[in-house]
């Protein structure tokens, strides 16, 4: 599940989510604090809770279970779950397809999210990331990249990819995005992938050594957020990278990890030590984003839709426990109301 997936380091960090930026290294200038006006949608369960996507018509949170509002956060359905165990890892939709991948194994629904056939199992462990183009889906996993054209068989796409040392031949991929017609996965390092000839190149010139957990676009740019070296941005399709880190905080040894990036137009969004970032000039500034109902929650996930900003995360019941309890929550505020 979503939280077996966060590592050591994260859960350390969430447990000084309170302090202050007087951990970070005296380098650091804390950032500029803006405020929007959020509220809660009455979303409530048990689990943290991470917003997965959106196929315009409705909104999928995972939370325990899977979870979709068609109207904005007014009104939320739990979803069949044929398993007891539908709690989504990542998501994509693909025309009136949407695609949900778990621990090992991809679900497609054809009627958003009321039922739910399971497409894909044995891909390599962990389904880690989803994406489509065209008529193709393709899915990273804790070993490479599988794709499949009209949900018929898989493919795997090792032809290039770096080797593991683990039980995995090759690599794990924490994500994945398409960015005009190329396709990159985030494994160590970046990878780019060549259609024709079916092989994987390197697109990693000025990036660290390190995970790359998640990759988004803005504008022409690509964004790539790694486990401890912070945020990088490519202006060349992923040729040369540089680092976009002003006003994020640093832990002891580097940055903290960019568990998700979250593009609007000219708005970046970064989730990190469980809280929101934005930058609306590429990354070249960042500032923290405040203003929510309670001071002792934290932020997993955000999304927009329809100019209103949601955000995914919970209450923590009492942060003075090592395994707190979280109650999940999803907020939201207008897009405008961001200052």
């Amino acid at each position: 599940m979503l939280q077996e997936r966060a590592n050591y380091f994260q859960a350390l960090s969430l447990l000084i989510v309170f302090l202050s930026f007087a951990s970070c290294t005296k380098d650091v200038i804390a950032p500029k604090i803006i405020t929007g006006s959020w509220t809660s949608t009455g979303f409530t369960s048990n689990y943290k809770a991470y917003i997965l996507g959106t196929n315009d018509s409705s909104i999928f949170v995972s939370s325990g279970l899977l979870y979709r509002t068609s109207d904005n956060g007014n009104h939320w359905t739990t979803l069949y779950d044929p398993n007891n165990s539908l709690n989504g890892q990542c998501f994509c939709a693909l025309g009136n397809n949407i695609y949900l991948g778990f621990v090992d194994g991809i679900f497609m629904s054809v009627d958003n999210g009321n039922n739910w056939n399971l497409i894909g199992s044995n891909l390599g462990g962990t389904i880690n990331s989803l994406t489509a183009k065209g008529g193709t889906i393709y899915a990273g996993t804790l070993c490479g990249v599988h794709a499949t054209e009209n949900n018929a068989s898989w493919t795997n796409l090792y032809a290039g990819f770096p080797p593991s040392t683990s039980s995995y031949p090759y690599l794990g991929v924490e994500s994945l995005i398409i960015k005009d017609t190329n396709l990159y996965a985030g494994t160590i390092g970046l990878y780019s992938f060549d259609e024709q000839n079916l092989t994987w190149a390197p697109a990693s010139n000025g990036l660290p050594s390190d995970w790359i957990m998640s990759l988004a676009v803005v504008g022409n740019s690509l964004i790539a957020g790694t486990m401890s070296h912070g945020v990088y941005i490519s202006n060349d399709n992923g040729a040369n990278w540089t680092e976009i880190n002003n006003g994020l905080p640093q832990n002891g040894s580097g940055y903290y990890q960019i568990s998700s990036i979250t593009t609007f137009n000219n708005y970046i969004f970064v989730i990190l030590q469980g809280r929101i970032y934005l930058s609306t000039n590429n990354g070249n500034n960042w500032s923290l984003v405040s203003g929510f109902p309670t001071t002792n929650s934290i932020q997993t996930s955000v999304l927009v839709k329809d100019n209103i900003l949601f955000c995914g995360g919970g209450n923590i019941i009492d942060p003075n426990q090592y395994h707190y309890q979280i109650t999940g929550q999803i907020w939201n505020c207008p897009l405008s109301s961001l200052h």
